[in-house]
């Protein structure tokens, strides 16, 4: 949840009718929403998204979690910039122009992915 254009706002992995039917299936299924039910703010096309966040900068980011990507998008909901983090993010922070994002373990063995939980920092200036 976070607060975007002052309403407050939700993201999921998708429409599913079964427990955990995200699993092997969320590719670009998940999305954004108001709480207020409005298609304002509204994104698609997500995969598994966490953390809103709309930085001082005025930016709204988010963490498009299965692809390994952090977005940012202009206050018209156009995609600005895409940074790979490489890894599973799971939140969002932002202090003096730095974002700082939380990368969890994997919760699968699987060969090249993370094994233990980490914060990385980006200058969001450049």
């Amino acid at each position: 949840m976070g607060i975007i254009h002052e309403e407050l706002c939700f993201t999921v992995f998708g429409d599913f009718t079964g427990t955990r039917g995200y699993k092997n299936n969320s590719a670009t299924r998940g999305f954004l929403r108001s709480i207020h039910g409005t298609q304002n703010p509204c994104l698609e096309g997500l995969s598994q998204p966490h953390s809103i966040l709309t930085a001082r900068d005025g930016y709204p980011y988010l963490c498009d979690s299965e692809t390994g990507n952090i977005r940012q998008y202009t206050m018209e909901f156009t995609l600005q910039r895409t940074l790979n983090i490489g890894g599973y993010s799971r939140g969002l922070a932002w202090r003096d122009g730095i974002l700082f994002v939380g990368l969890s373990a994997s919760r699968n063995v699987v060969e090249g992915e993370h094994q233990q939980a980490k914060i990385v920092a980006f200058d969001t200036k450049t």
